[in-house]
């Protein structure tokens, strides 16, 4: 059985709310040690998370893609007016 990335990161969420109501009541019962063992497991599954997502290709730590090249309106109308002289001095007709 085959379990979507979509499916593991909706489960580990259940699991970190779940680990810090634990947390909170361990606070509240004065037991730090489980109190820090609960916070340390959600550290845990945020780390498994951000690995999951970068080893299936997500864009999480990806550079970002470079942006297309666009011309601006004045470089696009001058290199038509450049193309438009070299086809006219080719087919023999000067502009006047």
């Amino acid at each position: 059985m085959e379990l979507s990335i979509d499916a593991v990161i909706a489960v580990a969420e259940g699991m970190k709310q779940d680990l810090q109501r634990e947390a909170n009541r361990s606070v509240l019962r004065n037991n730090l040690n489980l109190a820090l063992g609960a916070l340390a497991s959600i550290n845990a599954i945020d780390d498994f998370v951000y690995r999951l997502k970068i080893r299936s290709g997500s864009q999480l730590g990806l550079p970002k893609p470079p942006r297309p090249l666009t011309k601006s309106p004045l470089r696009k109308h001058l290199e038509l007016e450049g193309e438009r002289e070299k086809f006219l001095r080719a087919n023999g007709k000067a502009e006047k």
